[in-house]
């Protein structure tokens, strides 16, 4: 892979990169912003991208393939097609062993610009609410962490963000411990968090709900749903979890006191 210290531009990281590689690089720019022409060039997270608004699209050399980045979603058609280069999280592998498919390439790009419209289209509407300037702390702390994933867990987080944000409009919020959390005079209720895999929404309480879509979790009462696209997640469904979250808050420190004291 190119060096990350060598280039702010995609020129410069083109260049750094191996000879035998450049071509397929250029190839993959140009055919990418041919694709979807309206976009910008940009190098993020050290990569080279494609923006809207957002990047929405990163291309990389490694020693023996280019990577393509981020996953796929919504597309079945296409998703089936690219089952043999990608890797357990979704994101592309193209061999450099084998002809890179700039055909595929140019269908991921389109696919990729065009979640990145319904994700921002589905978080253009602002959530009307009373401001505080912990609202803000918060608002700021779970953008950023949205912010950092993933553009399929960026469009989950922002989606699992907006139905809190609407059922629980009296509580406080705030990235807790890695990830952000919902709070009802300072106990835990809601919050989520990314892993390799999926975005964990998880309630405190949610054991206390008797909902089979939530799975028990920890060695407490929490449980949790387990989330791989926006589209699995049903607004109603959530709507009703959070409905019993604010109703049934985990009073978490008279548990952990009562635990302490049975030590």
């Amino acid at each position: 892979m190119a060096k990350t210290s060598d280039y702010s531009t995609i020129d410069q990281y083109i260049a750094a990169a191996a000879p035998a590689v450049r071509p397929i690089l250029n190839e993959i720019r140009r055919v990418a912003k041919r694709a979807v022409p309206q976009a910008q060039e940009t190098i993020s997270y050290k990569l080279p991208a494609l923006k809207l608004e957002r990047t929405f699209f990163y291309f990389a050399a490694f020693e023996e393939h280019i990577g393509v980045y981020p996953p796929v979603t919504g597309d079945a058609s296409l998703r089936k097609q690219l089952v043999p280069y990608a890797n357990e999280k979704g994101n592309l592998k193209f061999p450099l062993r084998e002809a890179i498919p700039y055909t595929l390439i140019v269908r991921v790009a389109v696919a990729l610009s065009k979640q990145y419209s319904k994700m921002a289209a589905a978080t253009t509407k602002p959530v009307k609410r009373k401001a505080s300037k912990s609202d803000a702390d918060g608002d700021d702390q779970v953008a950023a962490y949205s912010q950092a994933q993933s553009l399929a867990f960026r469009a989950i987080s922002d989606e699992l963000r907006k139905l809190i944000t609407t059922s629980l409009p009296k509580a406080e919020y705030k990235v807790w411990h890695g990830s952000p959390v919902w709070f009802i005079d300072e106990n835990p209720v809601v919050g989520y968090n990314a892993t390799a895999k999926t975005v964990n929404l998880l309630f405190w309480n949610g054991q206390a709900f008797d909902e089979p879509g939530l799975k028990p979790v920890g060695k407490y009462r929490a449980a949790h749903a387990l989330f791989e696209d926006a589209s699995e997640i049903d607004h109603k469904v959530v709507r009703r979890w959070l409905k019993k979250a604010k109703s049934d808050v985990f009073d978490s420190k008279a548990f952990f006191k009562k635990l302490r004291e049975k030590k």
